[in-house]
């Protein structure tokens, strides 16, 4: 049986905050590993207060004040084209840049018999799912690659990739997106991501000529002490390769780590971005009332955990 959809709700609505961020200033080039498919059914999860089956069904009719490019507004037109079903990262992204009208380049990455089933199917047909969702409305292009090999070894094919897309890299921001079952420091198994083919990973996405490359790398540990030494790794790992911002957002066992490398140096690329990502959960938090910004704690350049300091807006991450 395979793996579903269980409302894990961190890395996407972070991944759209990111996303909103970027396409508000340039096209935009992804590339995600452990893809999943566009869409899979939903698992209930009773410690999810954040994605639970009674939220979900308020969400479908509920008035968004005409926000189109929110998580909340996303994942609601999922919803309502059936609500059985809940949308991986690749194809929020997808919709966002119909909905902006924004151009978009994508490297998709699973397997055939993956944890998902064969999510390389549907992944092929990404941009045809999402155009029958939002009507066809678009006109933007979409240039899709899918990758059926297993990583790492899919990282050949990606980097194959990334030199087709080398003439035009300037004029966009690249997104890097790893959705594994977890990260650790040494390699454990195959759908899961060590120090080492990270490395190789971010080596790779910051050779393609992008001024700007933003990291997102999802993980996962009941232990909270080796959840925080994987993330101060995480940090490390992009330090060698100019990713000098970090962040990482944790809830629960889950965090998603944030790192940007930039050319020309802005140090004030991380704190937009951060900015961005807690006015989003900051929204959500307003339409569903189980959860609230105060239940994510998060690390600096893999320091030890804090909470949330809503009061102040802008993170000093560089430096801390």
């Amino acid at each position: 049986m395979p793996f579903r959809n269980n409302g894990t709700f961190l890395e996407n609505i972070i991944l759209v905050a990111i996303s909103a961020y970027a396409i508000d200033k340039a096209d935009l080039d992804f590339v995600n590993s452990f893809a999943m498919p566009p869409l899979s059914h939903w698992v209930d999860d009773s410690h999810d207060s954040a994605m639970s089956p009674e939220f979900l069904s308020k969400l479908i009719s509920m008035d968004l004040h005409g926000s189109l490019s929110s998580y909340p507004a996303l994942l609601q037109r999922c919803l309502q084209a059936d609500a059985g079903y809940g949308p991986n990262g690749a194809f929020l992204l997808v919709l966002l840049a119909a909905r902006q009208n924004k151009n978009i380049r994508m490297w998709l990455n699973d397997i055939p018999d993956g944890r998902y089933g064969d999510a390389t199917v549907d992944l092929r047909q990404i941009a045809q799912m999402a155009n029958k969702i939002l009507g066809d409305q678009s006109t933007c292009k979409m240039d899709i690659t899918v990758c059926s090999t297993s990583y790492p070894a899919s990282l050949l094919s990606l980097c194959n990739t990334l030199k087709t897309w080398t003439d035009s890299a300037s004029s966009a921001i690249l997104i890097a997106y790893l959705d594994p079952w977890y990260y650790r420091i040494t390699p454990e198994r195959s759908d899961s991501t060590s120090s080492s083919d990270h490395q190789q990973w971010l080596k790779f996405i910051t050779s393609a000529g992008h001024d700007v490359v933003i990291s997102i790398h999802f993980t996962a540990n009941f232990d909270r002490l080796f959840l925080q030494k994987e993330l101060k790794q995480m940090y490390q790992d992009g330090l060698k390769f100019g990713f000098d911002g970090n962040i990482a957002f944790v809830l629960d066992y889950f965090a998603v780590s944030v790192s940007v490398f930039d050319k020309l140096g802005r140090a004030l690329i991380i704190d937009e971005i951060y900015d961005n990502i807690i006015n989003s959960l900051m929204y959500y938090s307003s339409l569903n009332e189980e959860f609230s910004p105060q239940q994510v704690m998060i690390s600096r350049n893999g320091e030890k955990f804090t909470e949330l300091n809503l009061e102040v807006m802008t993170s000093k991450v560089r430096g801390v």
